[in-house]
């Protein structure tokens, strides 16, 4: 499966509400084996 995940808005600083999502998305991501 290939998943398509577009990261600008979890660079953006403040972090709010869909950024901080796709940040922890994208960290938690990187975990998996």
């Amino acid at each position: 499966m290939i998943i398509g995940i577009n990261a600008a808005a979890a660079i953006k600083q403040p972090r709010t509400g869909v950024e901080e999502y796709t940040y922890q998305l994208i960290k938690h991501l990187t975990m998996l084996p």
